[in-house]
């Protein structure tokens, strides 16, 4: 659909390991009650980019780049892996440009799904900077999700990176960055994340080696949780 990745705009050449979507890492994982035993819930279901919407049968439109930004817009309908028969629709507007020495990319989108009692809505976007001589980038990252029941969940995301050809062999990228979401799972509830990036690439056979270590907090009035950390490393090659 056209609102896809507009939350994940990130020129910091860390994303194959860390961007907006922090639960990517370890989305699976459930959260540990102080004192003994397992919630109900994961990672995945207090951490969300609100990134717009995914794959579905659709229809769409890209207008041609004018002055570095380019509209978009798409209705279309969940068929795989099951038909839900909610039509769903939403439009985005995306940037990418030169100014000297920096490089500039953001989009923002607006998506919506039908319901039986009122519409849904998300609003979400990202911007990204990088000054290419010193290899400094700041990304941002924000979202806002009307639900059916009256209640909103909204997230804020910064990230700071720094890529250096320290080795010939390709450019090595550092980053950080930090989440904090409300009423992601539930209302009155808190959502917080911080995490390390590095991403070494090897230029000669299109690959990039990675890790990454991120840390959880959630919190709302049901219980207490424990925090939760992960680390994920691994090697990605392009073909």
């Amino acid at each position: 659909m056209a609102s896809d990745r507009t939350a994940e705009v990130d020129l910091s050449g860390t994303t194959v390991i860390g961007h907006s979507g922090v639960s990517d890492l370890a989305g699976g994982q459930l959260f540990a009650i102080k004192g003994g035993g397992l919630s109900g819930f994961n990672v995945r279901d207090v951490f969300t980019n609100l990134d717009g919407l995914g794959r579905k049968l659709r229809v769409r439109y890209d207008t041609p780049t004018v002055a570095g930004f380019m509209l978009s817009g798409s209705y279309g309908t969940q068929v795989i892996p099951e038909r839900t028969d909610i039509d769903s629709w939403d439009a985005a507007l995306r940037y990418a440009g030169a100014f000297g020495a920096f490089r500039v990319a953001g989009a923002v989108a607006y998506s919506g799904k039908g319901h039986e009692r009122r519409p849904y809505g998300v609003y979400d976007g990202s911007v990204s900077v990088l000054h290419v001589p010193s290899g400094i980038s700041l990304t941002a990252a924000s979202g806002h999700n009307d639900r059916k029941d009256g209640s909103d969940r909204t997230f804020i995301y910064g990230k700071v990176g720094l890529q250096r050809d320290v080795i010939p062999v390709g450019a090595t990228a550092l980053s950080a960055d930090v989440y904090n979401g409300d009423g992601i799972r539930i209302q009155d509830s808190s959502s917080f994340s911080w995490g390390l990036q590095l991403v070494q690439n090897f230029d000669y056979c299109l690959s990039q080696v990675y890790f990454g270590y991120r840390e959880y907090d959630y919190d709302d009035r049901q219980a207490d949780y424990e925090p939760l950390r992960a680390v994920l490393t691994g090697v990605r090659v392009k073909f």
